[in-house]
């Protein structure tokens, strides 16, 4: 985790730098600076965004936590079963309760067309 915070430091330190030198180039021109400050700012942006990118790609601390969880956990066939079978329950609770939905929302409708026809 040190690594990846001085890597993030760093990073956004050079990028800064060479942000800095490439305003001082441009400040400059009409002074005759030279070339290579632009050479030099480019350089450093090139290796911030490096160090930013190589922290960024840095999962070790996520990863082995993830798979250390996955290690410890396991499935039992009975519980799978059950925990299946109270699923399709739900399931089929909620396609009745749906169906009784739609069927309240249709005679609300018709109800609704109803009283607005006058007979």
């Amino acid at each position: 985790m040190k690594a990846i915070l001085l890597q993030t430091i760093i990073g956004l330190a050079l990028s800064i730098s060479g942000i800095q030198t490439i305003y001082i180039y441009i400040t400059g021109l009409d002074k005759g600076t030279s070339i290579l400050l632009l050479l030099l700012a480019l350089a450093l942006i090139a290796v911030g965004v490096y160090f930013l990118m190589q922290a960024g790609k840095s999962d070790a601390s996520v990863f082995t936590r993830l798979k250390n969880f996955r290690k410890n956990k396991t499935v039992d066939a009975q519980t799978l079963a059950q925990t299946l079978e109270k699923n399709n329950e739900l399931t089929s609770k909620w396609s009745k309760t749906v169906e009784k939905r739609d069927k309240l929302k249709m005679l609300e409708i018709s109800t609704a067309a109803q009283a607005e026809t006058p007979d």
